[in-house]
């Protein structure tokens, strides 16, 4: 018999102090061991194991953008850090790379009555490409093919798929 316990993300209550925004995105860093979720202005890094209340996350912020969208890069090549790809309202595409030294070598700041730790944006390498001139209303890593696409409502460059490779250019 196999008793598996799950908790459910949508279960917790997130408050920020004097800050209240939708999720409007999430997924899992699977080396990591974090939930990864996206508000208007900020990333969300939730230990899930954690059983204490307070600091048991961490929020990176500001974003410039509204983002709208994010999932996780699934490479095998480095179990030490994840990928995060994140759509925004402006059309353009972020790519995050983190490690667990990020959360021991980045300043935090806690604000009073917080459940979270918070990471400046301006700390993080975050690579970013306008593919699309309209919403990024979904985005996806495709393992078997190593490529990512997202989808917009702009009518023009509605689908892009394309190598992580073309958001670290910058061309």
């Amino acid at each position: 018999l196999i008793n598996l316990q799950r908790k459910s993300f949508f279960n917790y209550s997130f408050y920020f102090y004097q800050d209240t925004a939708w999720i409007t995105g999430c997924d899992f860093l699977p080396n990591l061991k974090y939930v990864v979720a996206v508000t208007e202005s900020t990333v969300i890094l939730w230990d899930y194991k954690s059983k204490e209340t307070k600091n048991n996350g961490y929020v990176i912020k500001p974003m410039k953008n509204c983002l709208l969208c994010v999932c996780t890069v699934t490479m095998s090549d480095n179990l030490a850090k994840d990928t995060i790809l994140m759509g925004d309202d402006k059309g353009y595409v972020y790519l995050l790379t983190m490690t667990n030294d990020d959360f021991i070598m980045k300043q935090c700041k806690t604000e009073k009555e917080s459940q979270f730790k918070f990471l400046d944006s301006e700390s993080f390498n975050i690579l970013k490409r306008k593919l699309h001139d309209d919403w990024v209303g979904k985005i996806k890593y495709i393992s078997a093919l190593k490529r990512f696409a997202s989808c917009s409502t702009d009518n023009i460059n509605s689908f892009v798929l394309d190598d992580i490779k073309r958001l670290e250019d910058n061309l």
